[in-house]
């Protein structure tokens, strides 16, 4: 069912000369409560001139939101003062489409923490998912994702003004706010992360956002490329939009239970959309030309960061000891709340089972709990003692439930060393122990398939096979 609305603000139109628009959502926030706290709250939108330009950020919140910011950790009109040079404000002025996608959740957060240096290599951001769609979280006790989901997105990024500091940690150092020092003295590594995050935001962009997150199953072998072409799909027939045509589409008929979501930030608050639509029946043109026209930097809020413009908390701490402490916590709570699958196995699919994409045809078999492709029959029919009426039929969206292993390619066989007896599978240059009979039947292994080798001299022995 299709979900529209337009987000009107007549009243609250009165105070955006003085607020930006995520203080505006957030109407507990105002400026009394602030300066009675002591602190500045970046989570509505830092100070209103800087936006959260020297504020704590959480990584594993949403991307380039203040939602996601913590409190004030450099004094910024203290370093204006004394380094009003190294305190750079740039006026943009540009407008781009931005693309993301992944086979999953997973894949999909650690291409959108590419975007920022310090996230690099991990998936991080997962609210940026969670928010959007409540049916992404599969288990509420471990937050994990439900694997079976492929994930893309398409922004429309319009930049009015850059924020940055031309200067380093150890000089930012020099800055901290009061707040900060007394909290880094006095609180835990838990706490300071709960109310400051985990990086410092050291390059910012401010302006206005149409966040577009597209989200399905899909039969397609290549869920990344099914990704892409969903949200691609999904943009061109909801937007007036310019979406890139540098891939074939025609396969977008593979994705299906497909959603856009979408939101507008910054710009005008009585000309924002906001919706969810079910691409698998039709809805109409959705024009964005009155919002993304009413964009200014008075309206602006953060919607990117630079390529550098987050810095781990910890680099601007002096105190050796109080760094090598935050430091340990932070690496590890990055770890812990990085974007985790959750494979349901829908179809109950056991260990030593061999089964058929009807889709595709290709046949896989599970093997330590991890679903492998096998790359050839001559494999299929010459590794394993099994015939082609044993095999399964399941379907794709069940298989997507189950966790991939790597492809079971063709050159593999069974050794049994002469001088000990055990038989081992090769894969490559490793063999791998067999240690019963048991397992031996289990995944149904070929006695025709073994080869008798004169010990195990020259390859890599692998643990043993479960």
């Amino acid at each position: 069912m299709k979900k529209l609305s337009f987000l009107f603000a007549s009243i609250i139109l009165l105070f955006a000369a003085s607020c930006s628009t995520d203080e505006l959502e957030n109407p507990n926030l105002n400026e009394n409560s602030k300066k009675n706290s002591g602190r500045n709250f970046a989570k509505s939108a830092g100070d209103g001139i800087y936006d959260v330009l020297g504020y704590g950020y959480n990584a594993t919140g949403e991307y380039a939101n203040s939602n996601s910011a913590g409190y004030q950790v450099i004094d910024i009109e203290k370093f204006k003062t004394e380094q009003a040079g190294r305190l750079i404000t740039d006026n943009v002025f540009s407008q781009e489409y931005l693309e993301e996608y992944g086979e999953n959740a997973e894949a999909y957060s650690k291409m959108v923490s590419t975007k920022v240096g310090a996230s690099a290599g991990f998936s991080l951001f997962k609210k940026l998912i969670s928010v959007t769609f409540s049916s992404a979280v599969s288990n509420t006790t471990t937050n994990k994702f439900d694997a079976k989901y492929i994930y893309g997105s398409y922004n429309l990024l319009i930049k009015q003004r850059r924020f940055r500091f031309n200067a380093t940690p150890v000089l930012l150092s020099d800055y901290l706010t009061p707040e900060f020092s007394s909290d880094l003295q006095n609180n835990s590594p838990a706490q300071i992360v709960n109310d400051y995050g985990t990086h410092v935001a050291v390059d910012i962009y401010t302006g206005a956002k149409l966040d577009v997150m597209f989200q399905s199953e899909t039969t397609n072998q290549s869920r990344e490329k099914a990704a892409r072409v969903g949200v691609k799909v999904g943009v061109k027939s909801i937007f007036d939009a310019n979406v890139d045509n540098d891939i074939d589409t025609s396969e977008s008929s593979k994705n299906f239970s497909r959603k856009l979501s979408y939101k507008t930030r910054g710009g005008d608050p009585s000309k924002s959309l906001v919706g969810e639509l079910n691409l698998d029946q039709s809805n109409p043109k959705i024009n964005i030309s009155s919002w993304q026209n009413s964009s200014t930097p008075a309206n602006a809020v953060l919607v990117e960061f630079g390529s550098n413009g987050l810095i781990p908390l910890y680099e601007f701490i002096k105190d050796p000891v109080k760094k090598a402490q935050l430091k340990a916590y932070i690496d590890q709570y990055l770890i812990d709340n990085q974007v985790r699958l959750d494979y349901t196995n829908t179809a109950n699919l056991v260990n030593g089972n061999f089964v058929r994409n009807p889709a595709t045809n290709q046949i896989f078999f599970m093997f330590e709990n991890k679903l492998r492709y096998i790359q050839s029959p001559m494999t299929l029919y010459g590794l394993f003692n099994i015939t082609s009426g044993e095999i399964a039929t399941v379907s794709p969206s069940n298989l997507s439930t189950v966790e991939r292993g790597a492809d079971l390619t063709p050159d593999n066989d069974l050794k049994q060393d002469n001088y000990t007896n055990k038989i081992y599978m090769r894969e490559g240059n490793t063999l791998r122990y067999i240690p019963n009979l048991g397992i031996y039947n289990k995944y149904r292994f070929n006695n025709n398939a073994v080869k008798k080798i004169n010990g195990t001299n020259g390859y890599i022995i692998g643990s043993d096979i479960f």
